[in-house]
């Protein structure tokens, strides 16, 4: 299992809270709450922060393959070059 970090009372009576209004339990709240943040921010600022790319290819839901467009075709590359 992942490092989990520890929430402050606050926090985690904030999530208690959001978790009751929507009738879900506090892990699935905490699941919609990761959803609605990725949609919200823009992938290049994070791929650019990134300190582990060895998840790009496995799922990262803020990868986003590299597209190079040339005379007459489009060829889109998994990974960049180093």
């Amino acid at each position: 299992m992942a490092y989990t970090p520890e929430l402050s009372d606050k926090d985690s009576a904030t999530l208690r809270r959001i978790a009751w209004a929507m009738d879900i339990p506090m892990t699935e709240t905490l699941t919609r709450m990761f959803e609605t943040m990725v949609d919200a921010i823009d992938p290049s600022r994070v791929c650019s922060k990134c300190k582990d790319k060895s998840k790009c290819l496995q799922g990262c839901v803020f990868y986003v393959p590299i597209v190079h467009k040339g005379p007459g075709n489009i060829r889109i590359i998994e990974k960049e070059d180093d």
